[in-house]
């Protein structure tokens, strides 16, 4: 009697692992199974609060560019590309130089170095080398505008070469390239603005190397801006 009773008793025991057993296998398979989309869920809600921030610098690059375009579109004593005195109230490459700078300047706090891109700064001309002639020319630039040591001057020049970047911001004038005194001057500013977090510039960006494989990173997500500024008129130089 007492042996059956121990047999039932084992047997029990033995159904109730069983269950646990499975019941622990199946919330580990559905643990392994919701655990990427979690994580991916995390990193599409972080550089959806980057993207978004970004998008506010990209307003703030649009104003300070419409603002440059305002005070340099009417002039025609100081901006000169070749010497000759340049056209009130028109567009030149010297002016348009002046406009893109402002939103550049703007733009460098949300660029990454050219590093980020790994062999892809090769192919756009992006050296890292603190030697090389064009970060040597983008340390001069930042140079004026910024007060830092050393290093941190480095790191600038090297968010420099990523925002001045002919292929990644973009400033363009829907209106033309002449103005009437008191009109609206309106400038929309394209930026490419790298997407740093795995997986969600696979799913949502652009790939920098249209070549790509697949995986084949960095990505990027093109940012736009809108500003339209009155302009200022003509201005009144004192006579010599």
């Amino acid at each position: 009697m007492n042996s059956r009773r121990h047999e039932n008793s084992t047997d029990r025991i033995g159904v109730t692992r069983l269950h646990r057993d499975e019941g622990g296998a199946s919330a580990s398979a559905e643990m392994v199974m919701v655990l990427p989309i979690f994580i991916f869920v995390i990193l599409l809600f972080i550089q959806f609060i980057l993207v978004a921030n970004a998008t506010m610098v990209m307003n703030y690059a649009a104003y300070n560019a419409a603002r440059s375009a305002i005070v340099w579109w009417p002039d025609d004593t100081q901006c000169t590309a070749d010497g000759n005195r340049p056209t009130r109230n028109t567009l030149d490459k010297c002016k348009k130089d002046r406009i893109r700078k402002a939103a550049v300047i703007s733009l460098i706090g949300i660029s990454p170095p050219p590093a980020a891109l790994g062999t892809v700064q090769n192919v756009l001309m992006l050296a890292n080398d603190p030697s090389s002639v064009v970060l040597s020319q983008a340390l001069n630039q930042v140079n004026g505008f910024f007060v830092a040591n050393d290093v941190d001057l480095g790191r600038v020049a090297n968010k420099y070469l990523y925002a001045n970047n002919e292929e990644f911001t973009k400033v363009e004038f829907p209106g033309g390239d002449t103005i009437t005194d008191f009109g609206a001057v309106t400038v929309d500013v394209k930026y490419r603005f790298f997407l740093n977090m795995p997986l969600v510039g696979w799913v949502f960006g652009k790939p920098y190397s249209p070549a790509g494989l697949f995986l084949k990173g960095p990505y990027y997500a093109e940012l736009k801006a809108r500003m339209s500024l009155i302009n200022e008129g003509e201005k009144i130089h004192p006579q010599a």
